[in-house]
């Protein structure tokens, strides 16, 4: 009706984009779309509120010894795995299970990671949005032994 539109307009205070609009508001651009990179590689150690919900990246990590040969989720659930960097310091690495690569095994070598920095529970998190972008290709390494 006339009067819930008025009142859905006074909610949200925006309305409908009108179909004789559609042409100048959203365009389709010919340019290919540009590479997302990471705002800085980081240390495991040195993570503060700042990097929160910025793309990131670590050098030097694998997945810990107990989670080699896992898949990224399991049972169907969002799943937390765990990486390690040489000084033996951890972040946990979330997936969710609807991810497309949910089913993969995780990678076995050490090298480069990077997603989205998040906080949960009292711990930050690294979410992950594609496989493509844990390159961890390079042999494993000893991690030091607190």
């Amino acid at each position: 009706s006339a009067a819930s539109d008025v009142y859905k307009r006074q909610l949200y205070d925006m309305d409908a984009i009108g179909a004789e609009e559609l042409p100048w508001r959203i365009q389709k651009e010919d340019e290919p779309v540009q590479e997302v990179l990471p705002d800085d590689t980081l240390t495991i150690s040195g993570l503060s509120s700042y990097w929160l919900g910025r793309l990131v990246g670590f050098e030097g990590v694998q997945f810990v010894d107990e989670e080699v040969g896992a898949f990224w989720t399991e049972n169907g659930t969002d799943t937390d795995r765990h990486l390690v960097d040489r000084r033996g310091d951890t972040l946990a690495v979330r997936t969710g299970r609807y991810a497309d690569f949910a089913g993969s095994k995780l990678p076995e070598g050490s090298g480069y990671i990077e997603g989205i920095l998040e906080y949960f529970n009292g711990k930050y998190q690294l979410r992950m949005g594609n496989d493509a972008y844990a390159v961890l290709y390079s042999p494993r390494f000893e991690v030091a032994v607190r």
